[in-house]
């Protein structure tokens, strides 16, 4: 696994996963990029450091999905009928005028919804299916605060749960076996009454009176199991209440999980940088 690291770190760059690329293959905002970066003509794009998507509209109104990819790198993101500072390539000759106004999406100019809905749903639903690495990042990126939140509430949930659990297990416990019970005697009973919608010769007749019979068969036997089983559920439900007093009684116990949490972090964080630049091993091919 070291090894493997050492590789990974040595040939990747984490930088490619989130660079925007134009439709030839350039690194919008880096320098020394060109045609087949050929070092005689080799192009600062430091300031074009956004993806301009030059013809959605096209691909959107004639299914191809190809001219998705037609891009180039602007300094900012256009308005409707507006036409931006861009780099050209070999695909795009000019740097072409907007047909909607464009919002900046985690480096990319996206059509925004209020112009243009239609077009924007397809380009995610494809931005979504070819860079769904780089998309959970940007969306981690823009929402860790909620996933904190979310981890600190549930570890509060959690002890208010364990000091709940020593009066309301054998309640939860009993209410929901008869539920259960009480749901195939319904099941039955609606099946039984839902034959006679039918005519006496149909399928649909016999179907019916053959799931009323099964349920209440299943209901029978789940009330044989739970009477023939009774004391052990009864012993069941009170350990659990006591082990619900030990565990209030030393809260401590439920700082282990955190504990072990926390030591598996370094090894979680190793394994995903590891991943990471195993990933961005390479050149993308355009």
């Amino acid at each position: 696994m070291v090894g493997i690291t050492g590789y990974a770190i040595s040939e990747g760059d984490p930088v490619k996963i989130i660079t925007p690329f134009d439709s030839v293959g350039n690194k919008c905002g880096a320098i020394d990029q060109g045609v087949d970066y050929d070092p005689v003509n080799q192009t600062d794009f430091t300031e074009y450091k956004y993806k301009h998507f030059t013809s959605l509209v096209s691909a959107a109104l004639e299914s191809n999905p190809l001219k998705i990819y037609e891009a180039v790198c602007v300094k900012e993101c256009p308005l409707q009928e507006q036409t931006p500072e861009c780099m050209v390539n070999d695909d795009i000759d000019e740097c072409p005028e907007s047909r909607y106004d464009t919002e900046l999406i985690f480096g990319y100019c996206l059509p925004s919804r209020e112009t243009a809905k239609d077009v924007l749903d397809k380009v995610i639903k494809e931005f979504n299916e070819q860079a769904n690495f780089a998309k959970y990042f940007a969306e981690i990126q823009s929402c860790w605060q909620t996933m904190a939140i979310m981890g600190a509430g549930t570890i509060v949930i959690a002890i208010i749960y364990i000091f709940l659990l020593k009066w309301i297990t054998k309640p939860i416990l009993y209410a929901s076996m008869f539920i259960i019970l009480l749901m195939f005697i319904l099941v039955g009973g609606w099946s039984w009454l839902k034959k006679d919608e039918y005519e006496p010769e149909s399928d649909d007749y016999m179907y019916a009176q053959v799931g009323a019979y099964v349920a209440w068969g299943i209901a029978a036997i789940y009330f044989l199991f739970m009477c023939c089983c009774w004391k052990n559920i009864s012993l069941g439900a009170s350990i659990m209440e006591a082990s619900s007093d030990f565990v209030s009684q030393n809260l401590r116990v439920v700082l282990l999980p955190v504990i072990g949490y926390c030591i598996c972090v370094p090894f979680i964080v190793y394994w995903i940088i590891t991943a990471v630049y195993l990933y961005s091993i390479g050149d993308p091919e355009f």
